[in-house]
């Protein structure tokens, strides 16, 4: 699959489906729920079926991620054999109808009757949590009512500090790294971890005293965790130290550009008759030179990749290389230098996108997309792991954007607050979208969807320009920080 060749919302909607089928805990439908497993080696979901009036989940589901299975059924009995890996057999036996059965040669009750169907065995979901230990061999943490279930030494826990000042920010400290979706809107901000097995450990609920931040909130609902912070302006999240920490903050405020009356020059000075020798004054050296700041802004699509269908008339590549034409006019009027990678309809390759971009040794690299599915913008970061590469050596070519995921989550973040700052919603998250990966620089991805009022459209001047407005602001913002990168 080409995400150059189909519109970008229904590839990254085709790539999350086959990735969240296995390893994130959201393969759920509206008819069926799932239990989410974490384990130390896998993270996995279970469906959950309704039986007898109470939750039930194959057992042989919630094994075979952890080893290998082998069951068959033997009258009303089913008798399983699990193998861990590395591990020694568990076998285990079940009576279909019956609230015992036993595992590795000891009895186990049930809290409701054992189901044999289809061949398949299936046991309340209430007993998993003291169930699989006795077949894996690892402690376990089950969250029934979240449908979460971690098995081993796999909690990710987090404190929270509100640090008062002017202005005050909330900083969150977390025992292993964490890549959570960012979503913003006025007034608040949320993150989403998908795929960490995060514990609190503190209150659900804290009020937090402070005019600014002023309360936070924690819940876990099928399966996924979710942190939000309530303030009275608009918050944006950093994320450092391998993102171990996230610091909460408000965003910086929306500044008016203004043009400052020009100063006249001095008078010169008056001309006299008398000669003066006066001694020679070695000439002052020269200032520094700042680090070049370059911003590629690459519009995705063109040429025989048309895009998604905007409109019947409108197409995505048209509107990414508009929308495009007018960050880089945004952008040199607040004095920063950006370039195009496309400039006109013309096919270019991920490969070659990838390739014309290191090959400008950019501060930062942006891909433009558009689409007609949603309000608002999405931001999207590279997904993959922050694995401990040398920006200043040889990149591999899939991990190019390892050293700089840290900025181009801060960056995504600068931008999310400049955008809720406008009321424009906005939503920031990880996706396996090239050619993010490959590029050795801070990168990110943008996707326009239509505004709220349709009136206008996503053509609209005016709702492009002040996205543009608001993209440019939050990279100014982190202009100096970019620069110290390079």
């Amino acid at each position: 699959m080409n995400l150059n060749q189909k519109p970008l919302s229904v590839c990254l909607s085709l790539l999350f489906l086959a990735a969240l089928l296995w390893l994130v805990p959201l393969g759920r439908t509206q008819s069926q729920k799932h239990l989410a497993v974490y384990a130390p080696a896998t993270l996995y979901s279970v469906p959950i079926t309704p039986m007898d009036g109470h939750d039930y989940v194959g057992l042989a589901d919630a094994l075979e991620p952890l080893g290998t299975v082998e069951a068959r059924e033997d009258g009303k009995k089913w008798k399983l054999r699990f193998t861990p890996s590395g591990g020694r057999e568990v076998d285990a036996e079940f009576q279909d109808g019956k609230n015992k059965g036993k595992v590795r040669g000891q009895d186990f009750e049930l809290s409701g009757n054992f189901h044999m169907e289809n061949g398949r065995g299936y046991v309340p979901l209430h007993n998993l949590g003291s169930m699989l230990p006795m077949f894996v061999g690892l402690s376990s943490e089950f969250r029934e009512s979240a449908l979460r279930l971690l098995l081993g030494n796999v909690t990710i826990h987090f404190n929270q500090e509100v640090q008062k000042g002017t202005p005050s920010k909330l900083v969150l400290t977390f025992s292993s790294p964490v890549n959570p979706m960012v979503a913003t809107e006025p007034g608040r901000l949320r993150l989403v971890f998908r795929r960490e097995p995060l514990v609190n450990s503190g209150p659900d609920n804290v009020q937090t005293g402070d005019t600014t931040i002023a309360s936070t909130n924690y819940s876990e609902n099928a399966g996924i965790p979710q942190f939000t912070v309530n303030s009275s302006v608009p918050l944006t999240a950093v994320f450092t130290d391998s993102n171990k920490t996230i610091t909460i903050t408000p965003a910086a405020p929306v500044t008016t550009a203004t043009t400052e009356p020009a100063t006249p020059p001095p008078p010169p000075p008056a001309t006299t008759t008398t000669t003066t020798t006066t001694p020679t004054t070695p000439p002052a050296p020269p200032a520094p030179v700042s680090p070049r700041f370059l911003v590629v802004i690459d519009p995705a699509h063109g040429g025989d990749e048309r895009g998604a269908a905007i409109t019947d008339a409108i197409k995505e590549k048209d509107v990414n290389l508009a929308f495009a034409r007018r960050l880089q006019h945004e952008l040199q009027n607040k004095g920063m230098n950006a370039i195009l990678l496309r400039s006109g309809d013309n096919t270019v390759g991920l490969d070659d996108r990838a390739i014309a971009t290191n090959s400008a040794h950019p501060s930062l690299y942006l891909c433009v997309h558009a689409a007609n599915l949603g309000t608002g913008m999405r931001i999207f970061t590279a997904l993959m792991p922050p694995v401990g590469v040398n920006s200043r050596k040889f990149l591999p070519w899939q991990q190019a954007q390892s050293p700089f995921l840290d900025l181009s989550s801060q960056v995504a973040g600068s931008i999310s607050a400049e955008l809720s700052n406008r009321q424009i919603a906005v939503t920031a998250l990880p996706a396996p979208l090239r050619p993010l990966r490959n590029v050795a620089a801070p990168a990110i991805a943008l996707e326009m969807a239509p505004p709220e009022d349709e009136a206008e459209g996503i053509s609209g001047t005016e709702y492009q320009q002040n996205i543009a407005a608001a993209v440019a602001n939050g990279i100014a913002a982190m202009k100096t920080k970019l620069q110290g990168a390079r």
